[in-house]
């Protein structure tokens, strides 16, 4: 395969790190195979012309075990092993007979998501090793129904 010849329409910038935070529990017990629920969110910026050929949007990319509305860390330390926060952030750009306008929010909201998500993943991965708790990692996630839940 070759990168020039067979490259997408569909590109991206650099995902750019907007976040990271890591805070551990002095208190908090640690259990040898304990995982935790991580809470991957996307966010979809406005979607608009770049020239006249071209289209792009900003996508946002979340992953972290908190109430984001609730508690501070203190408080969400008491309860957790650690509190962990890591945003990321990219720009998408895709040419316009490339993919119909009524499917480029699909193709952000999965194929987007999943790029960012592939970012983050190691970061979580390497955050949590190097604390005294588990390799926290993050599955493959079905983006496909994220994006299928929100149409309706």
């Amino acid at each position: 395969m070759d990168t020039q010849k067979d490259k997408s329409a569909f590109q991206f910038t650099n995902p750019e790190l907007v976040r990271s935070i890591f805070v551990t529990s002095e208190e908090y017990e640690v259990k040898k195979t304990e995982t935790f629920k991580m809470n991957v969110e996307p966010s979809l910026g406005k979607l608009e012309d770049f020239d006249d050929n071209t289209r792009m949007a900003e996508v946002i990319l979340s992953v972290h075990n908190t109430d984001i509305n609730g508690k501070g860390i203190e408080e969400e330390l008491k309860e957790k092993p650690y509190v962990v926060f890591i945003t990321m952030k990219a720009y998408f750009r895709w040419s316009k007979d490339s993919i119909k306008k009524k499917d480029e929010e699909h193709y952000l909201k999965i194929n987007a998501a999943s790029l960012l998500l592939s970012y983050i993943r190691p970061l979580l991965s390497q955050l949590t090793g190097m604390s005294r708790f588990n390799i926290q990692t993050i599955p493959f996630i079905d983006f496909t129904s994220m994006a299928d839940s929100e149409k309706n």
